[in-house]
This record gives structure tokens, sequence and C-alpha cells, in this order.
């Protein structure tokens, strides 16, 4: 017997027996899938999101806490919800979530405590790539240039990831490229900020100010990404122009009568368009002490070349004037601009070549005649005109002159440039013949004719004088007029 609280006795006694039987064990949390690999290259900057499942397998609730590890090493991912109560036999779904911070493979695991339960993990891979630029274009030809020229060529850079791309641009000069070149290549924008998949244009200037072959790199540097390259280059080149005849000797021709003359131009390079002008050569400037004063007209005075191409060049020079004498080689005496004694004409006629450094162009010179007159008997449909390609030339003073006269009309003068024959005529009768004069120069000049009486009464010479005088008071002069 026991004793109780106020003295009483008691005693314990056995009213029923209770069996209790069961199997214990620890809680079973299931996780699916157990490792969890991302496909799909990750971003830095960018936000991912991935599914899981827990089931509980067991018949008491339990309670599921992730552990949480420093962003820097785990590239900040964790399981949301962080704690989760799981009923008996429960399924959840919960999020994975990844925020990379860093370029390179991704490689977490990360535990959970499962209360009366075995700790569970999973594993995570995946690779993250820093922002990703591509450049359309692999190589930058701003071709085949002049000197002085400026080429503009187009960039295209697209960003192909789902993040904001940081981007700039440089230029380095490659072995054995002229100095400078890097420096006369201009790039606009040359940096910037570029939205996921967004593209941008990239305008590159060139300014070469010397020849060259030139060879350059562009780089790109993408902020946490990998840099691009694109190779840039061009031949740089000064413009070529000749001429085929650079002394160009004219012979003889007269004052105030235009020659006509064609000469060649080449452009010895392949530049696409190479603009050429020529100077109008007009007098003093462009004639050494003493020369006849000149006028060049160019047909085309101004134009522009292709590759290769070899173009004509006409023009006509006129002497203005006969300057000197000296004309003649063999130092002929006499009246200046006749033959014996011809003007000299010289002169340099400048060619510009747009970028060409060379002075161009050609030397020209001539010996220079005065009044040239032919004389011919027979009107002007009869005599044969002066073709255009003798026309200034002493050639033309050939034309239509006939030389071969009879002796018996000829006489004592076998000098006489012409022969009047009136053949056999009758007496008290008029006869005519028509004296032809031809002037071959640019030169206005005044003529009179005078016959002299061979055999005539003498009073029809008085009276012919009284004639020609009665004339020259009415008109103020003799009988002439102008070739």
């Amino acid at each position: 017997p026991h004793r109780g609280g106020g003295g009483a006795g008691y005693e314990d006694v056995l009213m029923a027996t209770v069996g209790l039987s069961g199997e214990g064990g620890e809680v079973e949390v299931e996780l699916e899938p157990p490792v969890l690999v991302l496909s799909q290259r990750l971003s830095v900057g960018r936000t991912y999101h991935r599914t899981l499942a827990v089931t509980n397998r067991s018949r008491g609730p339990t309670v599921l806490r992730w552990e949480e590890f420093p962003d820097v090493l785990y590239q900040a991912v964790r399981v949301i919800p962080q704690t989760l109560t799981l009923q008996p036999m429960e399924r959840r779904e919960i999020r994975v979530e990844v925020a990379p911070k860093r370029v390179g493979p991704l490689e977490a695991s990360l535990a959970c405590e499962v209360e009366n339960g075995s700790r569970l993990a999973f594993a995570l891979f995946s690779d993250v790539s820093g922002p990703l630029l591509r450049i359309k274009e692999a190589i930058v030809d701003f071709g085949l240039m002049r000197v002085g020229d400026k080429s503009k060529q187009t960039l295209t850079i697209t960003n192909v990831c789902d993040v904001m791309a940081r981007w700039s641009l440089s230029v380095e000069e490659e072995e054995g490229t002229a100095e400078g070149t890097a420096a006369s290549i201009k790039l606009s924008p040359d940096h910037g900020l570029l939205d996921a998949n967004r593209t941008v244009q990239v305008t590159l200037s060139y300014s070469p100010s010397c020849p060259s072959r030139s060879r350059a790199t562009l780089k790109c540097d993408t902020e946490g990404g990998s840099p691009l390259y694109v190779s840039l280059r061009g031949e740089v080149i000064y413009p070529n122009v000749s001429v085929s005849d650079y002394d160009l000797d004219l012979g003889t021709i007269f004052l105030a009568v235009p020659v006509t003359k064609r000469i060649f131009m080449r452009n010895r390079t392949l530049l696409p368009r190479t603009r050429f002008s020529w100077a109008s050569a007009s007098g003093g400037p462009m004639t050494e002490s003493g020369s006849p004063m000149i006028r060049i007209t160019f047909k085309v005075v101004e134009g522009a070349l292709g590759p290769n191409e070899t173009a004509p060049v006409d023009f006509t020079v006129e002497a203005l004037s006969l300057g000197d004498g000296g004309g003649n080689i063999g130092g002929g005496e006499g009246e200046l601009g006749s033959a014996s004694n011809p003007g000299r004409m010289e002169a340099l006629v400048p060619l510009d070549i747009e970028g060409m450094p060379q002075p161009a162009g050609f030397c020209i010179r001539a010996r220079v005649m005065g009044l040239a007159v032919t004389y011919h008997a027979g009107t002007i449909d009869s005599v044969p005109p002066v073709p255009d390609d003798v026309r200034g030339t002493p050639a033309a003073l050939l034309i239509g002159v006939k030389t071969d006269w009879h002796e018996d009309l000829l006489g004592p003068d076998t000098d006489a440039p012409c022969v009047i024959d009136f053949g056999t005529c009758d007496a008290m009768r008029k006869h005519s013949r028509t004296l032809l004069l031809r002037n071959h120069t640019g030169i206005a000049s005044a003529f009179t004719l005078h016959a002299e009486g061979f055999g005539v009464a003498s009073h029809e010479i008085l009276l012919a004088e009284r004639q020609h005088q009665a004339l020259a008071t009415a008109g103020g002069g003799g009988t002439g007029g102008h070739t």
C-alpha cells in the first residue's frame, strides 16, 4: 500500500492491458529531377527560372528548408520558397531562380534539410556567356583610292544576346602599313549601349594623306564579353595621267588662222574617276619673252577619265601676233612674218590633274607667217577649195595654184605667179578675164591693182589716166578692195 497526501493509503490495481504495435522510420521526400541541366546559354544580368517537384512519400508531415550560399559562389542560385511544409503524400512544385553574375561554366549544388528525414540536394549545370555581339562584315575594303579622297564604308553590329551590351571600337595598324593610317580612319559612332536583339550601323571614313598599301584591324570590345575583329584594307595611290605628245611642233602656221590639232591623254591607273582640267593659253603668261601671243581653245576643257582610259584632246591654236624673228633656223632675212623670216611661237600648256603631284601638260611650238596671198586665173567656183586638214599651213599655198604655164606666156618674167591670157582678141571690142585673190590668213589687207600698158596708143593712155584721176577724186582713192 501507498500513502497519499492526506495520509490515506492506496494501492495500484491493474484494470486493463493495452497492446501497442507499429513500425517507425524517417520521412521520405522525393525530388524530381535531381539534376537540372540548362541547355541554353545564360547571359550575365538576366534572371532565369526552372521548376522542380518535391513529393512527401511518408505518412507524416515534414518541413523542407533550403540552404543559402553567397551569391558570388553560386551565381545567385536559390529556391523559392526557401521553407516549405509538406503534408503526408503531398506533391508540390518549387521554383529555382538563377541570376548569373559572371561568364563561364555554371555548376551549383544546393542542399535541403528535411525535418525527420535525410538531406536532399540537387545539382544545376549550365554555361554563362557575357553580352554577345556579331559583326556582319569580316572585311571592310576601301578599294583603290587617290590621295586626299575620302571613302565611306558601313559596319553592321548586332546584339544577339538577350541583355544590353556596352561596346567600343578602336583601330590598330598592321605591320608594314604607313604610319598614321589608323588616325586617318574615323568611326561614327565608336561606342555605345546596344539593347538586346538590336542593330547599330557604324560609318567608317578613310581620308589617306599619302600613298600606301593600307592594312589595319578594327577591334570591337564588349564589356563582359569577348572582343571581335574586322580586317580593314585599301590601296592608296596618286593619279597618273600622260599625254601622247609632250613636245608638239606645229611647223609653219599663219597669223590669225586657227589650226586644229589632236593629241591623246591616258589615265595610267585604275582609279575610277580622275578629274582633269585644261588651262586655255592666251598670250603673255604662257609664252617665253618675245614669242608671239597665242590663243589655245580646247573642245573639252574639263572632265574625268575612267580606269586606264585613253581620250582624244582636240584643240585649236591661233597666233595673235608675229613676235620676234628667229623662227627660221637658217637665220633668214626679210620682213618679219615672211617665208624667209617667220615669227616664233613657244608656249607651255598646263594640264591640271586632281590629286596628281607631278606637273602635266605639253609644250607647243610653231613658226608664224604673216599675210599670205595666192593668185589664180579663174572664178571662185573653178578654183579648188582648201581642205580643212591643210588650212593654215604652207601646204594651203599650193592648192589651186597653176605653176606649169607655157614659157611663151611667161615671157622674160619667169617668177610671175599667175598669167591672165586673153588670147587672140578682136580690135575695138571689150574682152574680160577673172583674177582670183585668195587670202590664206585671218589678216584683213587692202589691195590695189595697177595695169601697165604695152603697145597702147598714147591718147588712150592719157584718157585712161584722166579717168583714173577722176575716179580717185570722187572715191577718195584708187581702184581697190579687200581680200
